[in-house]
């Protein structure tokens, strides 16, 4: 890098013009130094664009700055010396306090408008302030509107050819009652970011490249100051232009346009627009009908009707919006009420006003983009709801049973519609998904029975499972959207014209949803192989006749199918999906036609391959009352067996890893079961109503967190625990009420937390030698029991372990030293409990932790 000596500088241009004749610059550029003039114009063939007056072309105005990196970083600012309307002419430096060195560049860079936070680095790549707020100028833009930037060859030469960096949009509006137009918005459907932090590279002789920072803002505002009377007739309409980065608005452009009254228009685009540096993208000629807005509340409230002026409704959650609640007040100007928060509301949180039946409207601030998880479930009696244009995100069950929700707006903004969120508003009746939206949740619309007509827009690529499930549709319904992709949306297909048939059936060798859900009989014809999931799911049939060529039926095929009375399924099946038959109460039969082929389809090798038969489950046309599941089966779904209330004992062999959830829930006439050494987990319920006799021969696993374990409710009255069992998990027999006695093999050397908590009818146990550890709330409320002996093995004892055993008279503690223990072990026991430990250790339990506070029922005894 060179430094030039500024003398020698002026000599050189006063006599040979730029010169490449320099010497090192010895001191610091300060105050008093002059830096030369730099000469500019436009590099690209009069389309370089600033601000002018009214009827001259575009060109300098006569108070333009720029800033100007001069061979160093230093950020200097320089004005126009001509007047309005010339092409090209010099900057002058204005000085400002001490110019300084910085570090060394090749070249000069500058930037139009001047920027006085732009900075450059070492590599000349700029950083500075796209405006999001321009001004309007007639036929051309408001001054600084404009980013241009220049660089020179080298740091010699001065002259200054500077290139658009951005592009233009230009629109064409008018107004038949010939409106005054005080500003205009533009924003991208998909957030794309126009305005704010910026970096421009740019190398002598090339084209400027515009990187929008990760800060910057998603919408650009023309002001056009006092108001701009708009033309009355499509050949008047006024035009306005606006400068945006380079930029394709893949889901179209929102413009948002007010008056000097404070009316509004509102118009979005369909389809792509691009935007490219240094050209003009015109825009189709727009008539505006502006409407009154909309009264909404300020960003730090949220307004709601409840059909009463004296009684609030409180949200359910109070601290998922973003600031916190000051008040909520009726306002009787505002009709309605009030809730105040001490700052901004940025989110409808997760079940912010969940199960809050009373509200019937609500009107939601602007600032809010994100409305969450199950924020409305359960609203019974809301009606209405503005959903604000910041919105991007709608939960999942946002919505759901809010069934007299008749209308909804969803803005042009919202990107995803989660999970079930209008699950069951049986009051809706049509709806309008925009371009925004690129996501459709599994039943997100299921059960919306009066839904009758749908729009989906140009953006949406995935549609899941069930998400129109229940809705009353014909293949007019839908709007054509050939941007669904037929191998992720196997639900819908490439296009809903061609997917949805007359008769409901999906082609492709699949059945998907059935759009009728009023037939009550179906053949489903030899070229199916697959019923997906939720095919059939709440229909009125009552017979179904399944070909040799269907493989498989999917997830909840014919859930709800309530007057459905049997179902042959042939031997071609292999595999059956979670819920098939879930809540067919009128199924009393299943037919499977083979014995072998039971043993694939039932479980299909995976956890999730239940067949709740409801009723009687037939193999070889012969009632199964005794189960035997095959050894090659590793695990049982949830729901596998719900309600086969024809079995009358199962045994399930060692193969066998996991038992889903209620696996054999409702199971009444179910006296005897036996599970094998294999399995490691069984879901919650998974026995519950189950009588009589349980042989258990694997680790008894924990429920899950939160939740109860596998034989809760269970009517068990005889439990063997086999020899190879060492642990007994948490909850694992909570509230087997039935239970009297049980006898634990000298294998176990845990027992977990809860695991005989509840088990109201317990009257003995055995606590084998091997256990070293007795878990909080394990003998919690057994009310029958009244004597228990704790082995010596056993090294600590946790909090509750036999509260609340209401005949508990006796306890034999073994331990010479004190079990590490827990808060109210023994509280709540019979009156006048002794508990019995090693006379020579007497002492210590009355001083221990937690066995302190049992010292006067602590005696000596002789084991």
């Amino acid at each position: 890098m060179k430094n030039f000596s500024i003398l020698t500088l002026l000599a050189a241009l006063l006599f040979v013009g730029c010169s490449d004749i320099f010497i090192e610059l010895e001191s610091p550029l300060t105050n008093e130094t002059t830096l030369p003039d730099l000469t500019a114009n436009f590099a690209d063939d009069g389309l370089t664009r600033t601000y002018v007056e009214a009827g001259k072309y575009l060109r300098w105005h006569e108070a333009d700055l720029i800033t100007a990196f001069f061979g160093n970083t230093l950020n200097r600012q320089y004005k126009f010396n001509g007047a309005t309307g010339a092409n090209s002419g010099t900057f002058s430096l204005i000085p400002s306090g001490e110019l300084g060195t910085g570090n060394d560049l090749d070249a000069i860079y500058a930037l139009y408008p001047y920027d006085e936070n732009a900075t450059i680095s070492d590599e000349g790549l700029i950083s500075l302030t796209l405006p999001s707020e321009q001004s309007y100028a007639e036929s051309s833009f408001g001054k600084g509107a404009n980013t241009m930037v220049a660089v020179t060859e080298s740091v010699e030469d001065t002259f200054l050819s500077f290139k658009n960096a951005c592009g233009y949009l230009k629109l064409y509006l008018y107004n038949v009652d010939g409106a005054t137009l005080k500003s205009v918005s533009v924003k991208g459907n998909n957030n794309e970011k126009i305005a704010g932090a910026a970096t421009v590279a740019m190398t002598f002789g090339d084209t400027p490249e515009v990187t929008m920072s990760d800060d910057a803002t998603t919408a650009v505002t023309l002001d056009c100051g006092e108001g701009i009377a708009l033309g009355t007739t499509s050949e008047t309409a006024t035009a306005l232009w606006i400068v945006l980065p380079e930029t394709t608005f893949e889901k179209g452009i929102t413009i948002t346009v007010t008056d000097t009254e404070g009316n509004i228009f509102e118009k979005s685009t369909s389809n792509s627009v691009a935007i490219t540096r240094n050209d003009i993208q015109p825009m189709a000629v727009l008539a505006v009908e502006f409407v009154a807005p909309v009264v909404k509340p300020a960003n730090n409230e949220i307004w709601y009707t409840n059909g009463s002026t004296t009684e609030a409704t409180t949200p359910y959650k109070t601290d998922v919006f973003g600031a916190n609640i000051l008040s909520n007040t009726y306002d009787a100007e505002k009709e309605c009420w009030v809730i105040k928060f001490d700052g901004e509301v940025t989110t409808i949180g997760n079940y912010a006003f969940y199960n809050c039946s009373s509200l019937t409207t609500i009107t939601i601030p602007d600032g809010v983009t994100t409305i969450g998880n199950n924020a409305f479930q359960y609203c019974s009696n809301l009606t209405s709801v503005n959903i604000p244009n910041g919105v991007t995100t709608i939960g999942n069950s946002t919505f759901s049973r809010c069934s007299r929700l008749t209308s909804v707006t969803i803005p042009n903004g919202v990107t995803t519609i989660g999970d079930s969120a209008f699950e069951d508003c049986s009051s809706l009746t049509s709806v309008n998904i925009p371009n925004s939206v690129t996501t459709i949740g599994n039943s997100t619309f299921s059960r919306c029975s009066r839904l009758t007509s749908v729009t989906i827009g140009n953006g949406v690529t995935s549609i899941g499972s069930s998400a129109f499930s229940g809705c009353l549709f014909t293949k007019e319904t839908f709007i054509n959207n050939s941007s669904l992709d037929a191998e992720t949306n196997n639900y819908w297909g490439a296009s809903i014209y061609d997917i949805i048939q007359e008769d409901g059936l999906c082609i492709n060798g699949t059945i998907a949803v059935d759009c009728r859900n009023k037939a009550t009989s179906v053949t489903i014809p030899d070229s199916i192989t697959t019923i997906g999931e939720y095919a059939f799911s709440d229909c009125s049939l009552t017979s179904v006749t399944i070909p040799d060529s269907v493989t498989s039926i999917g997830d909840y095929a014919f859930c709800n199918c309530d007057s459905l009375t049997s179902i042959t399924i042939p031997d071609s099946v292999t595999l059956i999906g979670n819920y098939a038959f879930w809540c067919c109460y009128s199924l009393t039969s299943v037919y499977i036609t083979d014995i072998a082929a039971w043993c694939k389809i039932s479980f299909g090798g995976t956890s999730s391959n239940p067949l709740s038969c409801a009723g009687n489950l037939y193999l070889n046309n012969e009632l199964v009352t005794d189960l035997i599941i095959h050894d090659s089966v590793t695990s049982i779904g949830d729901y596998a067996f719900w309600y086969c209330d024809s079995l009358t004992s199962v045994t399930i062999p060692d193969s066998v890893k996991s038992i889903g959830s209620e696996a054999f829930l409702y199971c009444d006439s179910l006296t005897s079961v036996t599970i094998g050494k294999g399995v490691t987990s069984i879901g919650k319920n998974a026995f519950s109503g189950c009588t009589g006799e349980l042989i258990v021969n694997c680790n008894i696993p924990s429920a899950s967190t939160d939740e109860y374990g596998a034989f809760r409710g269970s009517k068990f009255t005889q439990v063997t625990i086999g020899d190879s069992v060492t642990s007994i998990g948490d909850r694992a027999f909570y509230g087997c009420k039935s239970l009297t006695s049980i006898t634990i093999p000298d294998s176990v050397t845990s027992i977990g937390y809860g695991a005989f908590d509840s088990c109201s009818s317990l009257e003995s146990v055995t606590i084998p030698d091997s256990v070293t550890s007795i878990g909080g709330w394990a003998f919690a409320n057994c009310y029958l029991l009244t004597s228990v002996t704790i082995p010596d093995s056993v090294t600590s004892i946790g909090n509750y372990a036999f509260y609340l055993c209401l005949s508990l008279k006796e306890v034999y503690c073994k331990p010479t030293t004190p079990p590490t223990g827990g808060s109210s072990m023994f509280s709540s026991n019979a009156s006048g409990r002794t508990i019995y430990v090693p006379r020579n250790s007497v002492k210590a339990y009355k001083s221990a932790e937690y066995w302190s506070s049992y010292a006067s029922a602590i005696v000596g005894y002789d084991f």
